[in-house]
């Protein structure tokens, strides 16, 4: 596919080429997710979505213990989230409604800080606890890309924490 410098897609593209988180500000229903599933569409890469609100929280972002039945005795075993799963396949995740007022939405993103660091890419789950002695940490895909989408009728760019703004 042939990008112009000027075109919508090649600023994405760039950053998508370096590995970089990529911001989208934008008027709702304005294509941002869209562009976003055209350029892994056309890379071959999968793509999933994301959407914040209220209620989000770090279960939804991280995973959680649920009960399972093993050998007919109820037991807690960790399930990773979406989000986790999608960074281990070597995914594109798109998370919309990145600057939604309510809840704890800033506090369950500054988790991922860690696994936006330029040469970390490891993200720590604390909330998994101790998993034979060691805590779960998981590596980036080489093909995880993150994309965050932000509407510009509700931008509060102040509730971006500053050191997800700087990524």
């Amino acid at each position: 596919m042939d990008v112009s410098e000027s075109s919508p897609e090649a600023k994405p593209r760039k950053h998508v080429g370096n590995k970089w988180p990529v911001l989208l500000i934008g008027k709702k229903s304005t294509g941002k997710t869209s562009l976003v599933h055209t350029l892994a569409k056309l890379t071959n890469n999968r793509c999933v979505d994301i959407v914040l609100c209220e209620s989000t929280d770090t279960t939804d972002i991280l995973g959680s213990y649920q009960q399972v039945n093993v050998h007919g005795k109820a037991q807690f075993v960790w399930k990773d989230s979406v989000l986790i799963e999608a960074i281990q396949n070597g995914d594109w995740v798109v998370i919309e409604n990145f600057n939604h007022r309510g809840g704890s939405t800033a506090v369950v993103l500054d988790r991922l800080n860690a696994l936006l660091e330029e040469d970390n890419e490891e993200l720590v789950i604390n909330e998994a606890g101790l998993i034979n002695g060691k805590l779960k940490t998981i590596k980036a895909h080489p093909n995880f890309r993150i994309f965050f989408l932000l509407n510009e009728e509700t931008m509060v760019y102040s509730t971006i924490s500053k050191p997800l703004r700087n990524r």
